[in-house]
């Protein structure tokens, strides 16, 4: 795809190419040149006129590029502005644009539109499936970590216009797929794989079981009596990325928040009385855990025994 700089410039050379090839205002017509009456001739000059003839015919079209042909005025075609633009806004920086596996399927290159280049595991990605998680984005089992060595990358596509990237893992002569997307993979790469061509990398790569928080968990501080409360508006949280995301660091640092406009319950009792905050909360990180003995993923305060 051109980019915006070059586009640019191709519509500024257009333009003044455009202006050139507009007609000479008064400019004086050529004089129309008088046939000549036919004369008799011998065969050989008739075949030696139809050869100059033939060879010294001026083009209706020129063969050379506008710029070249100072003396010509050549119309040209308008860009078509619209739908260029169009299609370099529906593509994003995190879209895929080629993916490939490599080392017999044990790493993937993923290049994206912004030209960044990426080496992940194949064996991360197996383990990354997003049907390993349940709805509160728990492993639903934690045995097929031992697995893992057993699948190889067989194939991978970006689809959806770059927005996904079907991944097809091998193992024991069968087959089965996932389906990841760009934007999560686009987030984690710079922290999971192997930066390629100077791509971007993050400062501290994630090690182990860590967490993205982890440096803001650790330089927070402890909130006090005139701690000055963050405020988040349930609705908002709700449809908002950029708002949910700030929640969760607010909950890592200070650690305590309000959110407004919850809702109120059907009813009061256990079952339904935090009905609201568990469909708000799940919108948010998932599902809330739920102890085997209780009935409810919330517990009740209340003024009275």
């Amino acid at each position: 795809m051109i980019r915006e700089e070059t586009r640019a410039l191709m519509m500024q050379w257009r333009r003044s190419m455009s202006s050139r090839a507009a007609p000479m205002a008064g400019a004086a017509a050529r004089p129309t040149p008088q046939p000549i009456a036919a004369t008799t001739a011998s065969p050989a000059a008739n075949q030696q006129r139809f050869h100059l003839n033939a060879t010294s015919v001026t083009p209706t079209k020129p063969t050379f590029p506008p710029s070249m042909l100072h003396d010509m005025r050549v119309p040209l075609a308008s860009i078509p502005e619209e739908p260029i633009a169009r299609r370099a806004a529906s593509v994003q920086p995190h879209h895929l644009v080629r993916c490939e596996p490599i080392n017999q399927g044990k790493q993937v290159v993923l290049e994206f539109s912004d030209e960044s280049r990426y080496e992940v595991h194949g064996a991360w990605l197996k383990d990354s499936s997003p049907t390993n998680r349940g709805a509160d984005f728990y492993r639903t089992s934690a045995a097929d970590v031992w697995k893992l060595r057993d699948y190889s990358v067989h194939s991978v596509e970006p689809t959806g216009d770059g927005k996904q990237m079907l991944v097809t893992y091998e193992s024991d002569g069968q087959r089965h797929s996932d389906v990841f997307e760009a934007r999560w993979l686009h987030a984690f790469a710079p922290f999971v794989g192997k930066a390629l061509h100077g791509s971007p990398t993050a400062s501290a790569p994630l090690k182990g079981t860590g967490s993205m928080l982890g440096s803001l968990h650790r330089r927070r501080t402890p909130w006090m009596q005139d701690v000055k409360m963050p405020e988040f508006d349930a609705k908002t949280l709700a449809e908002s990325v950029d708002a949910q995301v700030e929640f969760l660091e607010t909950m890592v640092d200070p650690g305590i928040a309000l959110i407004t406009g919850v809702g109120t319950p059907e009813r009061l009792e256990r079952e339904f009385a935090g009905k609201p905050m568990e469909d708000l909360v799940f919108k948010i990180v998932g599902k809330l855990n739920q102890h085997p003995v209780r009935s409810t993923t919330y517990g009740v305060m209340r003024k009275t025994a």
